[in-house]
């Protein structure tokens, strides 16, 4: 169902006009936003030769770590993540043995770290203004108690989304009709426009809303959403038989937290919404089109996505990107009322990007190249780069980048085993093996050369 629903935001993006992509911005894919701001502390945890993990760095490490995981916090658990750390310090601090750390590669890296930190920093502010009453509490416990089966209509006009409503209410239309019309998709266009059942969480807050205010049989009265227009009907509501006091309490926790991320979301987004609306961007299309085909052909062999197991392109990519398209680096892709970039800028940009947005929807690669260049321009004007917390985030990011960068060496150095009837994927398999008692073995002869000093007893006290 929530694949359904998911695809049912995907129809709505992908109906939505080209500029619009500009103004429906949510920030995916960095896991430090969606918790809350935690508490900037420097006391140590551990000390490894002369650097320290503070309780912020590894509150930040583990708290990352756990959102993708079926792990439980205990006491085990952290200090295994501790010895986690522990390692890719020694990782770390191998690859700046060999100066890896004066690379070209890793200065880029720090730059898009930072980037992404002072951003992390800009969101968790604007999320930390949001404040929970006992009403909106209560509202979340009667919503968290039912389903609803759920109808619906979209359209980019205004005028358009008013008229099919009165021919439905007028009953010379109905949303089985309508759908047809509506939508792209084959399966919204034969159900009549069905998002399935809808459990509370599950869609934009203003849906929801709309939702949950509507009684069995009514249909709303058109809504503007960030995506366009919309008419909902519910068909069918399913309740838990008498909730008691007793329930409440026993999820009041549960609730806050989750209306608290709804409400921080949508707050978020509304903020990215406006903060994209005010800078008045216009697109030279006919260059984004031409930009974004050439893109595909560069990278032709990453376009199959049942391949890809990278989250974003290699920055050396870029330099061969630049060379494809040098005759046309110079020219102005998009401006705002107060700037302008360069082809060149935007594939500067590239390594920081969600790499399904690069190659498969590049309006938004273009959106949120922008994006990320205004709030970091804000940032850098505010200092947020001088800041403690960001200056941590940083580093974490830097020790895990070389980390990743030796292990990637100890790998590389592994000759492939050639044996009678061994497949492709079993020369993978043996080289996999051998890193693994390489990177073991390397492991623990730092650990036995390198001081090491522990305070496990400051992670039993983190979260009391």
């Amino acid at each position: 169902m929530i694949l359904k629903q998911r695809g049912i935001i995907r129809e709505l993006l992908l109906s939505a006009s080209l500029f619009s992509i500009f103004y429906l911005l949510f920030f995916t894919g960095c896991s430090a936003d969606k918790q809350d701001k935690v508490d900037f502390d420097r006391e140590t945890v551990a000390i490894v030769n002369d650097d320290t993990i503070t309780i912020y760095q590894f509150k930040r490490s583990y708290e990352s770590a756990m959102r993708y995981t079926s792990d439980v916090d205990n006491s085990e658990n952290r200090r295994l993540h501790l010895q986690k750390m522990i390692d890719g310090y020694l990782l770390a601090n191998a690859a700046r043995g060999k100066k890896l750390d004066t690379l070209q590669a890793f200065q880029n890296y720090q730059e898009i770290a930072e980037r992404e930190a002072m951003r992390e920093y800009q969101y968790l502010e604007i999320r930390s203004t949001i404040r929970l009453n006992d009403d909106q509490v209560h509202e979340a416990f009667r919503r968290s108690q039912e389903s609803r089966l759920v109808r619906h209509l979209y359209s980019r006009d205004q005028k358009q989304i008013n008229e099919w409503h009165r021919l439905i209410i007028d009953g010379k239309e109905t949303f089985s009709s309508l759908s047809k019309i509506a939508f792209r998709d084959s399966i919204l266009q034969r159900n009549g426009g069905l998002l399935g059942w809808i459990i509370w969480g599950d869609l934009d807050l203003k849906f929801e809303d709309v939702i949950y205010n509507i009684s069995k049989g009514e249909i709303s009265k058109p809504f503007k959403s960030n995506y366009g227009w919309h008419i909902l009907k519910v068909e069918e509501i399913r309740r838990n038989l008498l909730p008691t006091k007793l329930d409440f309490e026993r999820f009041k926790v549960k609730n806050e937290k989750k209306v608290r991320r709804i409400l921080q979301e949508d707050t978020l987004s509304s903020y990215l919404n406006d903060f994209m609306k005010e800078q008045q961007l216009t697109l030279n299309v006919p260059l984004m089109r031409t930009i974004a085909a050439e893109i595909k052909q560069q990278y032709q062999d990453y376009i199959n996505f049942e391949n890809i197991k990278l989250r974003r392109l290699p920055s050396e990519s870029v330099e061969s990107l630049q060379l494809r398209l040098y005759d046309m680096l110079d020219e102005i892709i998009v401006e705002s009322k107060d700037h302008k970039w360069a082809v060149r800028d935007f594939i500067k940009r590239i390594p920081e990007l969600p790499i399904n947005f690069v190659l498969q929807e590049f309006d938004k690669a273009i959106a949120f190249a922008v994006r990320n260049d205004l709030l970091a321009r804000d940032a850098y004007l505010e200092g947020l780069n001088r800041k403690p917390e960001v200056k941590e985030a940083v580093f974490l990011r830097s020790q895990d980048w070389l980390a990743r960068l030796e292990n990637q060496i100890m790998l590389d150095d592994i000759q492939p085993e050639k044996r009678p009837n061994f497949t492709d994927e079993d020369v993978e398999l043996f080289r996999l093996q051998e890193w693994r008692k390489t990177k073991t073995q390397f492991l623990k002869q730092k650990r036995s050369q390198t001081p090491i000093q522990l305070f496990y007893f400051r992670l039993d006290s983190i979260y009391h």
